[in-house]
């Protein structure tokens, strides 16, 4: 039952983007701040780090600790994901992206980024709200990965608006969405045991 529990997770959470994010839009948040932000490629790293902890992170939770504990984990981002769905589905934003010049390791990263991922489902930003639920689930169970926390999950909410890849109110839905499943989940498996 664990097992089928974390197949149904990766087929919502990355089956459900994949879906829901498919609706194109003219609508986005740019702000007057948004246009002063320069496109660093760089920032493709930390960017693409996270990508990876969203898949790695379940797995090793699941090994890590009793199920009890990976289930509020899992639900909260199950939560997260159900909120940025209605959100995407009901009212679409997008992002445009600048043309990427440059010719380096990066630039190019950044360019198969950009080619990959669609520049629809904007709002709220899906690498804030899963870096800060996987942030809050490590310091609380893994009290040695504070100071990583405070360097990395800094480093990748920066990185979506560096790489053109959200805008800054993107970033507050994101930040918003955490909060709001983190808090539902806990009380939600509280109320069951």
């Amino acid at each position: 039952m664990q097992i089928l529990s974390l197949i149904l997770f990766y087929t919502f959470t990355v089956g459900g983007y994949f879906y829901f994010s498919r609706q194109p839009t003219d609508i986005h948040f740019l702000t007057s701040l948004d246009r002063y932000v320069p496109t660093i490629p760089i920032f493709i790293i930390p960017y693409l780090f996270a990508t990876v902890t969203f898949i790695a992170i379940p797995i090793f939770l699941y090994i890590k600790l009793d199920f009890s504990k990976t289930k509020i984990y899992l639900l909260a981002q199950t939560i997260a994901s159900l909120i940025s769905y209605i959100i995407f589905y009901t009212f679409p934003t997008s992002v445009i992206r600048e043309l990427i010049n440059g010719d380096g390791v990066f630039d190019n990263a950044l360019r198969w980024l950009h080619t990959a991922d669609r520049a629809s489902a904007a709002f709220p930003s899906g690498h804030v709200f899963q870096s800060i639920i996987i942030g809050y689930f490590l310091w609380k169970y893994f009290p040695k990965s504070k100071p990583y926390i405070l360097i990395i999950l800094p480093l990748i909410i920066v990185s979506t608006v560096f790489l053109k890849q959200h805008y800054i109110p993107d970033i507050f839905g994101g930040i918003a969405v955490a909060i709001i499943a983190i808090f539902i989940s806990r009380n939600f498996i509280q109320v069951q045991l």
